[in-house]
């Protein structure tokens, strides 16, 4: 084995050391700091956290949360390609505002995907049973039974245990 490197970085604001701690985290570079990291802040506890906020939003008012749903769609655990989800967002700006069809029904509507062409159906199709089933089932369990099942239905459980830096 090679040497081992070392590598001192004094900033004067955690602002820096926020952005550099995310270049390091994105690079793979191991690191050491003084200041906590605040795993609320980690990103797959941010996507954890937005699918809270969207289901929770749906229940209250449908489509209230269509705003969090791209966002949602593009998280990686859910394995569904870009370029797919790139093409389902310009059919939808093809209608006019007053009849451009929301997220949750261009979903559901199955001639509509079809027509479009995707390139992982599998993946979307995994994506649309796990959304109806955690919105049918978030008034029916409790709260840590729902935040449970969404980490296992969505995939994130599976994701993190296979991800080279569980």
């Amino acid at each position: 084995a090679g040497k081992r490197h070392e590598l001192v970085c004094g900033h004067a604001k955690h602002r820096q050391a926020e952005r550099l701690v995310e270049l390091l985290e994105k690079s793979g570079i191991p690191y050491n700091t003084r200041r906590k990291i605040n795993t609320l802040d980690l990103p797959l506890i941010r996507n954890l956290r937005q699918m809270l906020e969207y289901f929770a939003a749906e229940f209250q008012h449908p489509n209230s949360g269509e705003y969090l749903l791209f966002q949602i769609l593009h998280f990686p655990f859910f394995q569904l390609h870009p370029d797919g989800l790139a093409r389902l967002s310009l059919y939808q700006a093809r209608f006019d505002w007053s009849q451009r069809p929301s997220w949750r029904e261009l979903l559901a509507d199955g001639p509509a995907l079809e027509k479009i062409g995707l390139e992982v159906p599998a993946a979307l199709r995994r994506f649309i049973d796990f959304h109806n089933h955690m919105l049918r089932e978030y008034n029916s369990l409790s709260a840590p039974a729902f935040v449970e099942r969404l980490i296992n239905r969505s995939g994130l459980l599976k994701y993190v245990l296979g991800h080279e830096r569980k």
